[in-house]
């Protein structure tokens, strides 16, 4: 009986010839590791599918990317310009967010862990129908600081002091001491 495993283990088979690294363009994403691309300078405007070989690359229609292709199948290789220097922030452990106009994160619930956080704006508007806030310290330093409460306004703690440089006024119908 013939054993066709022996055989195929048995059989020459000649190595794939390599080819040169190829620029191409992204035109499209296939599948979670599959890119279509098309070669630059080739003689037709063929599209092909390339399996995604370069770790940390998130690919983008416009990519300029470097392929290569094999006798089972075309792989993207590396990455070029705008697309490799994505990659070098995800591989470094940066993540960088970025729009022209607006970035929108919409989710259920959103969980954000640092151990540190800096937000830098010219304006900050937040808006929630409840919001607590714990922090073994909190410190705020403004320019001018003011508070509007609609209902009632209420600061409980051990010890409480007001510093004024200058006249301090309490304005209301009674003011109650002790």
């Amino acid at each position: 009986m013939r054993d066709p495993i022996k055989e195929l283990r048995s059989r020459r088979v000649a190595p794939p010839v390599p080819s040169p690294l190829r620029r191409a363009e992204v035109l499209g994403v296939a599948a979670v590791d599959e890119v279509l691309i098309r070669l630059h300078r080739a003689p037709t405007e063929e599209v092909v599918r390339a399996e995604v070989a370069v770790m940390h690359y998130d690919p983008q229609p416009g990519d300029v990317v470097l392929v290569a292709a094999q006798a089972d199948g075309v792989f993207v290789m590396g990455v070029l310009g705008a697309a490799r220097r994505r990659a070098a922030h995800a591989s470094t452990g940066v993540l960088v967010l970025s729009a022209e106009n607006k970035v929108v994160i919409d989710a259920p619930e959103i969980e954000v862990r640092a151990a540190r956080m800096e937000t830098t704006a010219v304006t900050i508007i937040e808006r929630a129908d409840d919001m607590h806030r714990h922090a073994g310290e909190l410190q705020i330093a403004a320019g001018r600081c003011r508070t509007i409460v609609d209902d009632s306004f209420e600061v409980v703690a051990g010890r409480t002091r007001i510093v004024s440089d200058d006249d301090t006024a309490i304005d209301g119908r009674r003011v109650l001491l002790g």
